[in-house]
């Protein structure tokens, strides 16, 4: 990742910030890692998932997906476009760099969905940030917005077995001895137990069905910007990204801080998350318009006023690809025609092509396993 000045006033006016944290970054004198603190890392994060969205279409145009970070302030700020995990949390990290939580490991992680038994290839990208909590001691979160399903919507303490509560729900992370798992099973134990290179935790989400269910897996390895280089590559190429069409969106709202019963503010404002549109499409569409009702710190709180845009009737769901193209536009605020950087636009005919090509649903190839 090539290192070039993070464009912070941009950034901040892209996920609608620019009188509510882009004024504490520019106050921020602290040579503290993270002294701005959880509280705003909470609230960034609400602010970055609800205007940069998740969304894989230049995957499926066969476009090449870039780590390069003058890349991603390219497409992700200025051309309002969205990305996948490895752009989402790069160019968060950067971030979050930004804002002086200069302590940060970028790590690799294990989709499960929808097989916790089955160990997949390390494809996916999160970060774990350092910083002094309220007494001095230190903290550590892993902080995830690259997830089109079962992100958490805020920081999750990794040091922890407890629940945790954010605005898509409760949370916890587990930790699992990978000697157990059946594909580890021919390697040795180590003598004298089990350090962080034998052990992968997870973050898990309560499901409505009562259970726990992991959505990634990962360990504490570092990963370089070569490493990140490599997933991207294979993920781009050989994934079953490749071969479905996903996006989601967090909606929010700015209230002022102590209103509504939500706790998390900063600088006097809170980022109110409202409700997430969601789709995925490969062998169905599934589209959904949900309201949020569970906050950090206040699970058993009313949502907040304010209406979501009402649930869309199921004969409404868009079911042909230029009727996708539009729910994008549309849910998704992604802007297929801006002028501005035109080599990051999708024309309404490139996006039916490729669907039709690369999705099952429309007549697509069905996605093959590489053969490891």
């Amino acid at each position: 990742m090539t290192s070039v000045p993070f464009p912070r006033e941009a950034y901040y006016e892209r996920i609608g910030a620019t009188t509510t944290l882009l004024p504490l970054v520019t106050a921020n004198t602290s040579t503290t890692p993270g002294a701005l603190g959880v509280n705003f890392l909470r609230n960034l994060v609400l602010a970055h998932l609800s205007t940069i969205p998740f969304e894989n279409v230049d995957v499926l145009l066969g476009r090449p997906i870039s780590t390069n970070l003058a890349d991603l302030y390219n497409k992700l700020i200025h051309a309002r476009r969205g990305g996948y995990c490895i752009e989402q949390n790069s160019l968060l990290r950067a971030a979050m760099v930004d804002a002086g939580f200069t302590h940060i490991r970028t790590l690799g992680g294990r989709s499960v969905i929808p097989d916790e038994a089955v160990a997949t290839g390390r494809l996916h990208v999160m970060n774990l940030v350092t910083i002094h909590g309220e007494e001095g001691e230190e903290e550590r979160w892993v902080v995830d917005v690259g997830t089109s399903a079962g992100v958490p919507m805020g920081p999750l303490r990794l040091d922890t077995t407890a629940s945790q509560f954010t605005p898509a729900g409760e949370f916890r992370i587990s930790k699992y001895d990978l000697c157990t798992n059946k594909e580890m099973m021919h390697y040795a134990r180590p003598v004298g137990g089990f350090d962080e290179g034998w052990t992968e935790y997870a973050f898990e989400m309560h499901a409505h069905s009562g259970t726990w269910r992991a959505i990634h897996r990962f360990d504490l390895q570092p990963q370089y910007p070569r490493d990140v280089f490599a997933m991207n590559y294979v993920t781009y190429q050989l994934a079953v990204i490749g071969y479905s069409l996903r996006g989601s969106r967090t909606v929010t709202t700015w209230a002022p801080e102590g209103t509504q019963g939500i706790p998390n503010g900063v600088g006097g404002w809170v980022c109110v998350p409202r409700g997430v549109h969601g789709l995925r499409v490969e062998t169905e569409s599934r589209v959904s318009v949900r309201t949020l009702n569970a906050y950090p710190g206040a699970p058993d709180a009313a949502p907040p006023t304010g209406e979501l845009a009402p649930p869309v009737p199921h004969e409404e769901h868009p079911t042909t690809p230029g009727e996708l193209y539009d729910w994008m536009v549309e849910y998704l605020g992604i802007d297929f025609t801006q002028t501005r950087l035109p080599q990051y636009n999708v024309s309404r005919e490139e996006f039916e092509k490729a669907l039709r090509a690369r999705v099952v649903l429309f007549g697509g190839k069905e996605w093959e396993p590489p053969v490891y």
